[in-house]
């Protein structure tokens, strides 16, 4: 970036700039206008330099590189404080302190990866980011760099996210994204053997069992990390976490390996303590011997605990005594599998089925790539009583506001809490809240045969696309156009038409596309719905891990069409059907060249896809 001073400079030379570009002849030039111009072209040179770098960080970044870190819940701030702190309380439990000892040595002086297993739940992802944020690994990792520049960088694999939060490519990305955001002179020369000289890297990479690729397996990646280590033993070692998979506890070593439910008894205790300690109850004293109770069932299962935990405050908060709640946890199931199928019975059955029905659509976002919103969940009910509610003129005209944003954010949360029982939670990024699993466990059970048709019980007459597909109308109708990002509309409303084009949802005569999302996402832009190709000089589309620009690079307040995102998509079926009872679409040269552009970039974007997906099949 330039400063004031800079620019001063610059301008004081700018006739002198001028008259060389005249070609006017200089016979002299001062000493001071000298270093003037040697300064003048360094800032030049480092604008350059500035402009590469932020261009080359942009290509490697992507919309859910930090998602699933972001989402993961530190559910209580005294968590796993026992790995740093030195307290009287944790020499007591020689195993914790030896394991504790152990990973703070591989911090500040060990090589190679080190491994933290753990059961389904156990709180791996939980410890993985209180690690990354907690300021004595950085203070650790410095005692191993030394003189060197200490190099850090994080991934947390997501299997139910999009295909980049789980596959190498968005490992790939996203440390390399991390490493050269924060050291930039790296970028001029991403070679090992020059980042040896001054650097050292660790990384830390959570949820090595939620990789999924279609030709490579946890080995091959297992491999991989190996070998970077192996490359430079010195300067590059790895923290991961992972499920006990044989191939991971066969693959690491045991000298470095923490295994988490086996030292997180006394967290629990504490967690379950506080979350109970400030509710109304008359036995304050039971609290403590009813929270080892919890934490001895729960068996090292962070998960477990925290469900249960949910369940138990609900019922403290409905009135109930310790008593009560001694019984209840008698009753309650061990395994989490059971655990879940415990808590889908405890559901009251006026809202079971829109429970069923919640987890439906959030499965399906899933498999599109796509995320509920909580504002567009808010309209749930609406649709449950008209599916075309958000498509109703009245709806359309009156956009009714008889709630703030807020408000009807807050209702939907209490809805989605009351009728999801704590297997549905929300994330939020840049204060965009969207509504995901507690855990992967959660959709691993809802897609199990048994529960597939406990399901469909409650799923009859029942389309999640079409569902989404409304709510998303809903939420774009009653967005306020001076909060709404075009960049994030623009990729939903592609993600929402890919999916009912993919999926063959929508046909003739295309009502929810052609007249009320596209009249929708114009109106919200306030561009003009008659000739909304007045603004399509730069019409930007940002679709998953594609990029593709009519003209110069992307731009936040581009015009977001839904005609040219289906031209785009090659859904020719809705081109042509536009033409015959639209001609006014291709009236100008504009409108025919915008449009046949954008074919044409949809071509080339499913040969490239077919090509890529020979040569990985041969």
């Amino acid at each position: 970036m330039l400063t004031e001073g800079d620019t001063a400079t610059l301008g004081i030379l700018q006739s002198d700039i001028e008259q060389l570009t005249r070609g006017v002849t200089v016979t002299s030039i001062s000493p001071e206008t000298q270093t003037q111009i040697k300064e003048a072209l360094d800032l030049s040179g480092r604008a350059y330099e500035t402009a590469a770098q932020q261009r080359i960080l942009r290509s490697l970044s992507f919309v859910d590189m930090y998602g699933r870190f972001e989402a993961v819940d530190i559910a209580h701030y005294k968590t796993f404080e026992w790995i740093f702190e030195d307290k009287p309380e944790h020499t007591k439990n020689d195993y914790n302190f030896s394991h504790r000892e152990t990973f703070l040595h591989w911090l500040s002086a060990g090589t190679g990866i080190f491994h933290i297993s753990g059961k389904l739940g156990s709180g791996k992802s939980t410890l993985m980011k209180f690690l990354c944020s907690h300021e004595r690994t950085s203070v650790e990792l410095e005692k191993w760099a030394g003189d060197r520049k200490l190099v850090f960088a994080k991934f947390f694999f997501w299997k139910p996210g999009t295909t980049l939060q789980r596959s190498l490519g968005g490992l790939f990305r996203s440390l390399l994204h991390d490493t050269l955001e924060t050291h930039p002179e790296l970028i001029p020369a991403v070679l090992p053997d020059q980042w040896a000289r001054n650097h050292c890297f660790c990384f830390f990479i959570d949820g090595l069992d939620e990789f999924e690729e279609p030709f490579k397996d946890s080995k091959d990646m297992i491999n991989l990390l190996i070998s970077w280590t192996e490359v430079a033993p010195e300067d590059v070692k790895i923290c991961v976490s992972s499920r006990e998979y044989n191939a991971f506890q066969d693959s690491f070593s045991d000298e470095r390996r923490l295994c988490l439910q086996d030292l997180t008894r006394d967290d629990m205790e504490r967690y379950i303590r506080d979350r109970l300690s400030d509710m109304r109850t008359k036995d304050k004293a039971s609290i403590e011997p009813f929270a080892k109770a919890v934490a001895r069932k729960a068996n090292g299962i962070f998960l477990w605990t925290t469900l249960v935990v949910k369940s138990l405050r609900e019922r403290l908060g409905d009135g109930y005594e310790l008593d009560f709640l001694e019984q209840e946890l008698d009753s309650i199931p061990e395994e989490l599998e059971h655990l879940f199928k415990y808590l889908l019975r405890s559901i009251a059955k006026p809202a079971r089925k829109s429970a069923y029905r919640t987890f439906a659509m959030v499965m399906e976002a899933r498999t599109w790539e796509l995320e509920i919103s909580l504002a567009s969940y808010y309209f749930f009910n609406h649709y449950e009583t008209d599916k075309e509610f958000a498509m109703q003129p009245s709806f359309r005209i009156a956009r009714p506001k008889e709630q703030s944003e807020a408000a009807r954010r807050d209702m939907a949360r209490k809805r989605l809490n009351g009728c999801c029982r704590g297997l549905l939670e929300l994330s939020t990024h840049q204060g965009h809240f969207t509504i995901v699993f507690t855990h992967r466990s959660v959709p691993e059970f809802l897609e199990s045969p048994e529960t597939i048709i406990q399901m469909g019980l409650y799923l009859r007459n029942f389309s999640p696309i079409d569902a989404i597909s409304q709510l998303f109308l809903a939420e774009v109708l009653m967005a306020d156009s001076a909060s709404m990002n075009i960049g994030s509309l623009s990729i939903r409303t592609y993600s929402v038409l890919r999916m009912l084009h993919q999926s063959k949802a929508d046909w003739a005569p295309y009502h929810f596309r052609d007249t009320c999302l596209h009249t929708a996402v114009l109106e919200l832009q306030g561009k003009d719905t008659k000739d909304p190709s007045l603004g399509y000089g730069r019409i930007i589309v940002k679709p998953d891990s594609y990029f593709t620009s009519i003209a110069g690079d992307y731009d936040e307040s581009a015009v977001v069409s839904p005609l040219h995102i289906s031209a785009f998509l090659g859904d020719y079926d809705y081109i042509a059907w536009k033409l015959g009872c639209d001609s006014t679409i291709i009236e100008t040269d504009l409108k025919k060249y915008l449009l046949i552009r954008w074919i044409m970039h949809g071509a080339v974007r499913l040969i490239d896809s077919y090509i890529s997906a020979k040569k990985s099949l041969d």
